[in-house]
């Protein structure tokens, strides 16, 4: 019994560095409905604004020439071709300076 009370106590103590290891660097959230995807950076649940993100395949898209989020932490873009498009969004970590890549398929506008 003493043994499986250890055990349950590392796990929880090393479960919980773990989560505060993780909740310390950004987070993005993406949501896309038709033509347009919107990316929301935060960190420790809290919006992030003015945070550079770069974003390829836009050449027949428009993010309204922003390449930082607003005010609110995010960063829309809308695809303006006759063609669906993919966009990728890329996002530089804080702690470590490693790329967070996401890719996104928007729909073309009707």
């Amino acid at each position: 019994m003493k043994n499986l009370t250890v055990a349950l106590s590392l796990a929880a103590i090393t479960s919980g560095f773990a989560t505060a290891a993780n909740a310390a660097d950004l987070t993005p959230h993406v949501f896309t409905i038709h033509n347009q995807a919107t990316i929301t950076l935060t960190e420790n649940g809290r919006s992030v604004s003015g945070y550079p993100i770069q974003v390829v395949g836009a050449d027949k898209a428009t993010n309204e020439i922003n390449d930082h989020t607003a005010k609110q932490g995010s960063l829309t873009v809308i695809n303006r071709s006759n063609q669906p498009e993919t966009i990728t969004f890329i996002v530089n970590s804080k702690k470590d300076g490693q790329p967070i890549v996401i890719k996104r398929t928007l729909g073309r506008e009707s």
